[in-house]
């Protein structure tokens, strides 16, 4: 009967043996779907995208309207069948290339400020909120050859108490996306440090008063879409310039019209005239006269 029971118990040692076991190949198969996942994950990321301020690569434009990216597994070739589209994707890249090359000194060369005003500064480490400091928050917008995007860096300068001097300057890269927390405090979720080869950082800024920080989305949110503002005034500016040189034209054509009409008349009549007179008996005019006025007529200014 002990045997039985040690039988029924070592049974059930085995039984638990056996979903250990399997908890070990479920937790396996699980952990290397993961693994394989992630793997998966990187081999999309390196393989099929291209982190355009991380991966070494090098773009050039083929045939007018194709987008060859040099990367460092393989060649990418895209064919955007328009030439102004793949003339604005080739100025795109190589603007992030610049900015990225010379950590965002083209802000200082290119960009403009658009707003300026004090805020406390805050970094998300770990889910919690770090205060940086107080100081003055800017952002500086470059338009200068970007593809019809503009980049949008926030300059934050935190004084130091030792005296004006000893200051700290943080430059991060901003994305197109804020969401606001409480009434005073604007979060950018997805900021490149410009310092530190532009890791990714969370940050927040809380502004004095409400009104601060309603301007401050105002002109955030306006400032990506300044660029596609300017590309639409060349394109109407353009347009507008075809129209009124489509309007000289037709004008023109109009008064060569006219003037055509006019000299088909007094050839006609001068026609009748010599034929008149020719019938009369007193004019006898050859052909190679008769070509002769008519080329004395297109000569005559009316």
């Amino acid at each position: 009967y002990q045997r039985r029971v040690h039988g029924k118990q070592w049974y059930q040692r085995r039984v638990h043996g056996k979903q250990w076991y399997q908890r070990r190949v479920h937790g396996k198969q699980w952990y290397q779907r993961r693994v394989h996942g992630k793997q998966w994950y990187q081999r999309r990321v390196h393989g099929g995208c291209i982190r355009f301020l991380y991966d070494e690569f090098s773009v050039a434009l083929e045939e007018e309207t194709k987008i060859k990216f040099k990367c460092e597994d393989k060649d990418r070739l895209f064919d955007l069948h328009n030439p102004a589209d793949a003339q604005k994707w080739l100025d795109r890249c190589n603007k992030i290339l610049k900015i990225r090359h010379c950590n965002g000194a083209n802000f200082g060369e290119d960009g403009r400020t658009v707003f300026s005003n004090a805020a406390n500064m805050f970094l998300l480490a770990n889910n919690e909120w770090i205060a940086v400091g107080k100081g003055t928050l800017k952002l500086v917008v470059d338009t200068n050859k970007s593809g019809g995007v503009p980049d949008v860096a926030a300059v934050m300068t935190v004084p130091s108490d030792n005296g004006p001097t000893g200051g700290k300057s943080y430059e991060f890269i901003t994305a197109p996306y804020i969401k606001p927390k409480g009434n005073k405090t604007w979060i950018l979720p997805k900021a490149m440090d410009m310092h530190t080869e532009f890791n990714q950082q969370t940050l927040a800024f809380r502004f004095p008063s409400e009104n601060d920080a309603q301007v401050f989305q105002n002109i955030f949110d306006n400032s990506f879409r300044a660029a596609e503002t300017e590309v639409k005034h060349d394109a109407d500016s353009r347009l507008q310039e075809l129209e009124e040189e489509n309007k000289k034209l037709k004008e023109e054509i109009a008064a060569l019209t006219r003037k055509k009409e006019r000299l088909k008349e007094k050839t006609d009549a001068l026609n009748k005239l010599i034929e008149r007179a020719r019938k009369q008996g007193k004019l006898a005019v050859s052909g190679n006269d008769q070509n002769l006025l008519d080329d004395d007529d297109d000569n005559d200014e009316y």
